[in-house]
């Protein structure tokens, strides 16, 4: 099944390939050379051990296997993975900024800790939360990462050319899809 992009519709990830000259690295897409990691296979496995199957008859659920008919057959419930985490987390901040900072500076890091359900949540927190005014994209590139620019427009933030006159820069270092890396010097 493919969609064609329509008018004001934005692409992403490996569409943009076509406008870099040197290709580093494609990180438009989340791959991995040496396959997946087998401790992560494991975890999904042991969540998965939690999942429930029901035969029903006449219902239909986003859970449901259909058969010929459009009829649900069964239905799958796997606790473990249907919802998001919730929302606050002590145990994650205090493994997190002792991770980070180690026991002595945990206190003052858990106080400087974001967490979100997936990197596009704090994208749009922060182009809600930062000083009001425009947004610039990294001057040094041709294409990047679009999901700031996406928030940045959605709380009608104007894009500027110069980084002197935004109040957020969007520098996405390494670069999404090209692989280039910047130096802290070079930024």
């Amino acid at each position: 099944f493919f969609l064609a992009a329509t008018a004001g519709s934005e692409t992403h990830g490996g569409d943009d390939i076509h406008k870099v000259e040197r290709l580093v690295c494609d990180f438009s897409v989340t791959t991995n050379a040496l396959g997946p990691v087998p401790s992560a296979i494991d975890a999904t496995r042991r969540l998965l051990d939690d999942v429930e199957v029901s035969s029903v008859s006449g219902m239909l659920s986003s859970k449901a296997w259909v058969d010929n008919e459009g009829l649900a057959t069964h239905v799958a419930s796997a606790p473990s993975i249907e919802h998001y985490p919730k929302r606050s987390d002590d145990e994650l901040e205090v493994l997190t900024a002792t991770f980070l900072r180690g026991e002595e500076g945990a206190k003052e890091a858990q106080q400087q800790l974001i967490f979100g359900n997936g990197a596009s949540e704090l994208i749009d927190l922060l182009a809600r939360a930062a000083p009001q005014g425009s947004f610039c994209v990294n001057p040094h590139t041709e294409v990047q990462y679009r999901e700031y620019q996406r928030a940045c427009k959605n709380v009608g933030r104007e894009l500027v050319d110069s980084p002197k006159d935004a109040s957020i820069i969007c520098l996405v270092n390494p670069n999404n899809p090209t692989g280039d890396f910047m130096e802290r010097d070079d930024m």
